[in-house]
């Protein structure tokens, strides 16, 4: 892969910028290169900030530095839009990048940059995440605020309920970050929650299950396989069985890769009670040290 400086962790980005290695400036133009480079035989990335990115170099803070494609409607488990076309996965082009904002997994995954945002209704922070290999957080419901000028602005019941604003990385200490970032209640969003997230407990030892195979449907083996190693990582001894609808509930979900699969990366889900947001991203992480990070990649070219 091209490009030392689009392979580093955001965390690490920032320290380097910190310590005056590099500048703000020197890793935005790195990071527009790659994205000049892999972004046309992907797709991604829909519209090139670089004015305002480099405008905005000497700022505090994530500058972003694009826009990237998603569904129609944003309802779908691929990134196909009849205003900007198809995303392809960076993994194999011939499958999807997962959905419905699978233009941010597939830049992530790539190099184009280390960190972004999404939104989850039915799984669209976290499919992705696994067909392209990185990481998420979806969120408590309403610990993230939300607030809209795109009609309809008054929500549906169902996004009342169910929506969530979450972060992506290639690294879960990324993620947190980016989680600690846009967590927190808003004046514009009614729903959102003023709560006190929990830390994983140090005093005790943390029950964990493992549920490798979710009934009613098939399971593909090494799927199932890279779930249990990833159990294996945490320490998990326990089955679970699924009661209710995760997205009904409004639990946080971690996720991390867990291995390949016939060529083809294997995230596993880390799933808590309400508010214990943290300790599903420290299980993740344990995860993530355990068995490494797959990417960033260049794209598969067939």
């Amino acid at each position: 892969m091209s490009g030392e400086l689009c392979r580093k962790s955001a965390m690490g980005m920032a320290l380097r910028i910190r310590s005056g290695e590099v500048s703000s400036r020197e890793l935005i133009e790195a990071h527009l290169a790659r994205i000049a480079e892999v972004n046309p035989h992907l797709n991604a990335i829909v519209r090139v900030l670089a004015d305002d990115a480099c405008a905005g170099a000497d700022a505090a803070g994530a500058i972003p530095i694009g826009r990237t494609n998603l569904a129609d409607f944003g309802l779908r488990v691929h990134a196909d839009s009849v205003l900007h076309g198809l995303t392809r996965n960076p993994w194999n082009p011939n499958l999807t990048t997962g959905g419905s904002c699978g233009g941010e997994a597939a830049a992530i995954s790539s190099g184009m940059s280390p960190i972004g945002l999404g939104n989850d209704l039915g799984g669209s922070l976290r499919n992705l995440a696994d067909c392209c290999g990185i990481s998420s957080i979806k969120p408590t419901t309403g610990f993230v605020p939300s607030a809209t000028c795109v009609p309809p602005v008054d929500k549906s019941i169902s996004f009342q309920i169910k929506a969530v604003e979450g972060v992506l990385g290639r690294h879960i200490a990324d993620v947190r970050t980016g989680f600690n970032a846009v967590a927190g209640v808003h004046t514009r969003d009614p729903l959102s929650i003023p709560a006190r997230l929990c830390e994983m407990p140090t005093d005790r030892p943390v029950r964990i299950a493992v549920l490798p195979e979710p009934a009613g449907g098939s399971t593909d083996a090494g799927i199932a396989a890279h779930t249990c190693r990833a159990a294996d990582a945490a320490n998990t001894f326990e089955n679970l069985r699924p009661v209710l609808p995760l997205d009904l509930l409004g639990p946080p979900v971690a996720v991390t890769p867990a291995g390949l699969s016939a060529g083809m990366p294997v995230d596993v889900q880390v799933i808590g009670d309400r508010f214990h947001d943290l300790s599903c991203l420290s299980i993740a992480e344990l995860i993530e040290q355990s068995l490494g990070v797959l990417t960033p990649i260049d794209p598969v070219l067939r």
